[in-house]
């Protein structure tokens, strides 16, 4: 099972990318907008942490490793993003 939350998980919750994009967010949104996205984004980690036992099933290894590879490229875009902007 912690194959499963480190790639669903931490990227999620508390990575990098989730300070960056609020960081990034701040300079073209409201703070409502801002609050609500990450009450938004709390439900969704929510649901898919009382979930990973059942995606983990469905995935796979395979899957896991495709997925921790997918969240890794997001990240980088996200970073992208701020540095092409800035």
């Amino acid at each position: 099972m912690s194959a499963t939350i480190f790639p669903i998980a931490f990227p999620l919750i508390a990575g990098p990318g989730t300070l960056s994009t609020i960081m990034s967010l701040t300079q073209d949104m409201s703070d409502v907008v801002i609050i609500v996205g990450i009450i938004l984004n709390a439900l969704v980690i929510f649901f898919f942490l009382k979930s990973a036992a059942w995606i983990q099933k469905k995935l796979g290894v395979v899957g896991i490793t495709i997925m921790e590879r997918v969240f890794g490229i997001i990240l980088i875009a996200i970073g992208m993003k701020i540095l092409i902007t800035s």
